[in-house]
């Protein structure tokens, strides 16, 4: 890796190229951050939706601003078909090429949450296909986020519920630390509790 920093002839060039490390590390959990690779490689900037890859088809599973998609005329289950006139499968190497990971299933979720980014404040262009096969265009602007937070909006409805036959479940991808105990309080009559550790982390599941 080192004649590669050596060659970088700006700060997009070295960005990509300790990107390129990182991605020969093979971990979840390294990542480049900073205000070039961040802004300008990646960028910060993230349309109002999630993309999930479906049997390795981009397909829309999440709306964060349901103002903004209905307007631009998307919907859950419509299927990425290009990004800013490029296609889905292209954006979406080029994201994979950036991130390191210790699966390939890894890499495509962290490359289906980034390969439409760009500069905050921008516009992205979609063409998406419904369920009909028919193809229509979309434009959303793209907005800051925080990336740890797109982790944690995969499901709706109550953190904490009780499900037929008496049975507990919470959430633990969205149970937050002043709800533990009030969790505990309302299931403690339950036959069974289930803890649904899909997501991410949030710290409460010690």
């Amino acid at each position: 890796a080192i004649p590669r920093f050596v060659a970088s002839r700006d700060a997009r060039e070295y960005g990509i190229a300790v990107a390129a490390l990182a991605v020969r590390i093979q971990d979840s959990h390294a990542y480049v951050s900073g205000r070039i690779f961040d802004d300008e490689i990646v960028g910060n900037g993230y349309p109002p939706i999630r993309v999930r890859l479906i049997e390795n088809t981009p397909v829309v599973t999440a709306i964060f601003d349901a103002d903004a998609a209905r307007r631009a005329g998307v919907g859950i289950g419509d299927v990425v078909v290009a990004v800013d006139g490029r296609t889905a499968s292209e954006r979406l190497e080029e994201s994979a090429r950036l991130i390191s990971a210790s699966t390939a299933q890894s890499n495509a979720d962290k490359a289906t949450l980034v390969f439409m980014n760009g500069p905050v404040g921008s516009k992205v262009a979609l063409t998406l296909r419904d369920g009909t096969g028919r193809e229509k265009q979309a434009v959303l602007e793209r907005r800051r986020e925080d990336y740890l937070s797109l982790y944690h909006r995969e499901r709706s409805g109550e953190v904490v519920r009780i499900l037929p036959s008496n049975i507990g479940y919470v959430d633990l991808d969205r149970l937050a630390f002043d709800e533990v105990d009030a969790m505990f309080e309302r299931l403690k009559g339950t036959r069974a509790i289930v803890f649904d550790m899909r997501g991410y982390p949030n710290n409460t599941f010690f």
